[in-house]
């Protein structure tokens, strides 16, 4: 919330620069907003009610089609850009969503391969224990003197 109003106060003030370059006389140059260092640099931003209060409070009645034209193009562009604002929010989420899905699906993976791996480690070992037993049965019987047991 706070993010898109704060994208509406930049596209106001962008707007404002605008138009004190545009009522500059020729031959100076254009006047750019600049934060006082006593002020902070971001203003805390009021919720949607309190801001649209305070904008019918302190509003002023524009006499211009000109300035008319230039607040709704204004108001235009900033419903263009909270909308676009909200729909990167939402893909960020999806992906943030999908993301978070693969990396369970990758940890699943790895936990059951992990796992497979043991069990096979542990059959590896059992039938090496067991062919070692047979082998020293086979040595001990060749040693006592059964030579079918013996091999070459």
């Amino acid at each position: 919330m706070k993010f898109l109003c704060g994208m509406a106060v930049m596209a106001l003030l962008t707007c404002s620069s605008i138009t004190l370059a545009q009522s500059n006389h020729k031959n100076e140059p254009p006047r750019r907003f600049t934060q006082p260092p006593s002020l902070p640099a971001t203003p805390p931003v009021p919720d949607d009610a309190e801001t649209d209060a305070a904008a019918e409070r302190l509003s002023i009645p524009v006499s211009t089609d000109r300035a008319v034209a230039e607040i709704a193009e204004r108001k235009r562009l900033n419903r263009e850009q909270a909308e676009f604002a909200s729909n990167q929010n939402a893909e960020n989420e999806a992906a943030r969503f999908a993301y978070e899905l693969a990396l369970r699906d990758r940890e699943a993976t790895i936990a059951r391969l992990k796992t497979e791996h043991q069990a096979e480690l542990h059959r590896l070992a059992r039938e090496h224990a067991e062919a070692m037993a047979r082998w020293e049965a086979d040595v001990d019987a060749c040693n006592k003197g059964d030579l079918s047991r013996c091999r070459s």
